[in-house]
């Protein structure tokens, strides 16, 4: 199914909801074999030396096969550079697209077209949904309205782009939050149309990805050599751009595909498997076994996409195989380039973080209790709130006490497990999203509370020792042992007051011992009506010992809001604590209080 919106990418899961490429350079092409091969010239035309171009011996290969990444292509500066064959009635032309590397919102590609003497004919540009990549050229005509009147009932050049939004990892944590089976729904294999905007026609197409997604008419005809791919996809019937490539036709090719000796193959492949699935048992079977045979493949990516879609398959055949990836240490790891810039490296770090966020989420998804102790690793090599907190919902889903200690390993962190800041909406307690939303140290306390009825302390070491001596007693008397040892839950209670100089909270302590205290939420949100708005109200980074503060059993303290003396009223305030001050030794209250001003 062709996206509405553009979607978004980052380099790992539930991290940021952009992604911006840093140019690197320009696209190399490196030569190929082909039938139509060129005398082996090597004197360069500029257009092409500006796209990198070493040599034009085989560059006439036209893209082949039907898998995602059927496309002829070679490394650039930062990315990848297409192209492929059209063939046109004025003489064969090199169509190719090149990633810029500089993305937002869609992942944009330059596109050249050359004569067979290297000429450059025309140059623009198209813009993908996000991650999306290209995977064939035609020529469409349509009569819609969606285009303007001069580009109507003409036959224009398009390129085909493969939907890979797997690589959105969002994808199974989100779904994970949101109660679904796993993963992604279930998605139907395909591509779609995009117009180029070329930068010497005076009538262009609306910018931006999608400018044939509305369309109700829409005839395509293949240019490429070799075999026409219409012949094999369905077409939706109210949205003809889109091209499904139905399953009894893909899932049969999808463990050859993965045994290939094309990186991006294999894990453009992975990528589908992680969205779409494998309904077929006997080539879901066929399929883990390629997987789990990629596990141990040299590229980190491919290990990582392998993983990605294992969570998909939930196959309990690749759960040896998954332990053994969180049991390996991270310091073991390999690296890459130490000439690699830091860009580079943090991506790598990211990345191989990914592997273990993944390598545990699908060990939770097999639920199998003999793999507790590899969950538990795994949770412990987490350090993203986001994906602690995919970690959590599937424990959650779970439901097995024996998995505390995994929940633990989330419970300590000053600076990854609270709330983003950057503000993210992933990361804010609003109203009655508070049980779904939150840290991850907020979440695991939830969740702990939930399947051995005590309230664990925002403190690892402590939720740990404690549960190493308990964890053997029958279940009645293992929640009364860990009540007696971490007591109720503290709440504070919280009244708001509001003058000409702004909004004030006085938050009091109604239990009988000492609570510590950040001076300052880190959040605070107020509702009036269909109004609402928040703020933050204190930077991590700006924390000192001196940030905190002791509250005395019935102690009060005021926290004052500058630039809020024009808030509407009637009022309701929600202030989050989320700052357990662990690096100054603390282990400060951590949650949410409500209070109104009339």
């Amino acid at each position: 199914m062709h996206p509405t919106l553009a979607r978004t990418a980052r380099p790992t899961p539930c991290r940021m909801l952009m992604l911006m490429g840093v140019c690197a350079g320009v696209a190399f092409v490196t030569g190929c074999s082909s039938e139509r091969a060129d005398s082996g010239a090597t004197d360069i035309p500029p257009a092409l030396a500006r796209l990198g171009l070493r040599s034009t011996d085989g560059v006439w290969q036209a893209a082949r096969g039907d898998a995602p990444s059927r496309m002829s292509r070679a490394s650039s500066g930062y990315g990848p550079t297409y192209r492929t064959v059209w063939r046109h009635a004025d003489g064969d032309r090199l169509v190719c697209l090149q990633y810029p590397g500089l993305e937002l919102f869609g992942t944009p590609y330059n596109v050249y077209i050359f004569d067979r003497e290297f000429n450059l004919i025309r140059e623009g540009e198209i813009t993908a949904q996000q991650n999306d990549t290209p995977y064939c050229i035609a020529l469409i005509r349509t009569p819609d309205e969606q285009l303007p009147e001069p580009l109507r009932n003409r036959w224009l050049l398009a390129v085909g782009l493969w939907n890979n939004h797997f690589q959105d990892g969002a994808s199974a944590m989100f779904a994970l939050r949101d109660g679904a089976p796993t993963a992604f729904d279930d998605e139907e294999y395909g591509f779609y149309f995009e117009l180029p905007h070329w930068k010497d026609a005076k009538v262009k197409p609306e910018p931006g990805s999608g400018n044939l997604y509305r369309v109700e008419q829409l005839e395509v005809r293949w240019v490429e050599p070799g075999e026409n791919l219409q012949v094999n996809a369905e077409r939706d019937a109210e949205r003809p751009n889109d091209h499904h490539l139905p399953r009894a036709y893909v899932e049969p090719r999808l463990a050859g595909w993965l045994r290939s000796a094309d990186g991006a193959r294999i894990k453009n492949t992975a990528g589908m498997i992680s969205v779409a699935g494998v309904r077929s048992p006997a080539v879901r079977a066929q399929v883990t076994r390629e997987l789990i045979r990629l596990l141990k493949h040299k590229d980190l990516w491919v290990r990582l996409a392998a993983c990605h879609a294992l969570v998909k398959l939930e196959g309990p055949a690749a759960a040896p195989y998954l332990a053994q990836i969180v049991a390996t240490p991270r310091k073991a790891m390999p690296n890459i380039d130490p000439d690699a810039d830091e860009s580079e490296l943090d991506e790598y770090y990211f990345a191989e973080e990914d592997l273990y966020v993944y390598a545990t989420l699908a060990l939770l998804l097999i639920r199998d209790a003999q793999w507790i102790d590899a969950i538990t690793a795994g949770c412990a090599a987490v350090s993203d709130n986001g994906d602690a907190k995919a970690l959590v919902w599937a424990i959650e889903r779970w439901g097995d006490p024996r998995l505390a200690p995994a929940l633990a390993q989330f419970l300590h962190s000053d600076k990854h497990f609270q709330a983003n800041r950057y503000g993210w909406w992933e990361d804010m307690i609003v109203d009655d999203h508070y049980q779904r939303w939150g840290t991850a140290a907020l979440q695991a306390r939830r969740v702990l509370h939930d399947i051995t009825g005590a309230w664990f302390p925002f403190n690892k070491a402590a939720a740990l020792e404690t549960w190493r001596k308990v964890h053997t007693l029958p279940a009645t008397e293992r929640t009364t042992a860990l009540n007696d040892r971490f007591g109720p839950r503290i709440e504070l209670q919280a009244k708001a007051e509001y003058d000409s100089s702004g909004l004030h909270l006085v938050v009091r302590n109604p239990n009988r011992h000492p609570v510590q205290l950040a001076r300052r939420p880190a959040w605070v949100e107020w509702y009036s009506g269909e109004k609402y708005d928040d703020f933050r109200s204190t930077e991590p980074d700006d924390e000192t010992r001196a940030s905190f503060i002791t509250l005395p059993p019935n102690g009060t303290h005021r926290v004052s809001f500058k630039d809020t003396n024009d808030l509407p009223t009637p009022l309701t305030v929600k202030a989050i604590w989320t700052q357990p001050g662990r690096r100054f030794g603390l282990n400060a209250w951590q949650g949410r209080v409500t209070a109104t001003v009339e």
